[in-house]
């Protein structure tokens, strides 16, 4: 699953309360190797890529991206539920779902603590179109 167009991504947004909200109703519903094997390995994989792509962008969304504490599960889920052809039960998905986006908050979070105790701060950004060569030769006149 390819996630091509902010007007896309932008879609899946929510607030950080909503978003909580969300994880908590349906990330701890995840059972694991259970629930993973009803939603299968290949479906799996093309959902955390999905999920992957809008935290940390993709060349199509040029540099937009969504916190993961942003993402809806309820949105997400059921957009590639439908679009993958999911033919587990729809609230398994949204556990999964739920879950990934789980991680990454858990993730982002923890780079927080780090920072605080480093004071330092790391960000990281696409390489954006001007800045390929293959572009500015392209532009030269």
């Amino acid at each position: 699953m390819h996630i091509d167009s902010k007007e896309l991504a932008y879609s899946f947004s929510c607030t950080i309360e909503e978003c909580i909200d969300e994880l908590k109703q349906y990330a701890g519903n995840y059972n694991g190797k259970q629930h993973y094997d009803q939603i299968t390995a290949s479906i799996g994989m093309k959902a955390s890529r999905a999920v992957d792509e809008l935290v940390y962008s993709n060349s199509e969304l040029k540099g937009f991206f969504l916190m993961p504490d942003e993402i809806s599960t309820v949105k997400l889920a059921s957009y590639l539920y439908k679009k993958l052809g999911v033919t587990c039960d729809i609230e398994i998905f949204k556990a999964f779902v739920g879950r990934l986006i789980q991680k990454r908050v858990n993730e982002v979070y923890r780079e927080i603590g780090k920072c605080r105790k480093t004071g330092t701060v790391r960000m990281t950004f696409p390489l954006a179109e001007w800045a390929d060569p293959k572009y500015q030769k392209s532009t030269q006149r």
